[in-house]
């Protein structure tokens, strides 16, 4: 993983998510993980998910971050797993 790296809004899959504000959860993962924007060798990776980080104010939603998550085993994020990492993106916007 490359812990220097910065991810512009757009590009790659957190990147998209950053962008768009949405969550998105890929299982079975059949791309090599440098799409996801953070990696810079193959992981063999099966499943991902992430979600945006929010911060409220009273004219608008802006995007501050994204929590991402990813397995080498296929289909290993329920969807309760995604609505708990959901609030929990929630919990750091309030926060920060």
């Amino acid at each position: 993983m490359n812990l220097d790296c910065r991810v512009e809004p757009g590009i790659g899959l957190v990147g998209w998510v950053l962008k768009s504000k949405e969550m998105i959860h890929v299982s079975p993962f059949e791309r090599d993980s440098d799409v996801i924007g953070t990696y810079t060798e193959s992981q063999n990776l099966k499943s991902f998910i992430a979600v945006p980080v929010l911060s409220s104010t009273i004219s608008s939603t802006a995007p501050v971050g994204v929590l991402a998550c990813d397995s080498k085993k296929s289909f290993a994020f329920s969807k309760l797993q995604g609505k708990l990492l959901s609030e929990l993106a929630d919990q750091v916007a309030r926060t920060l």
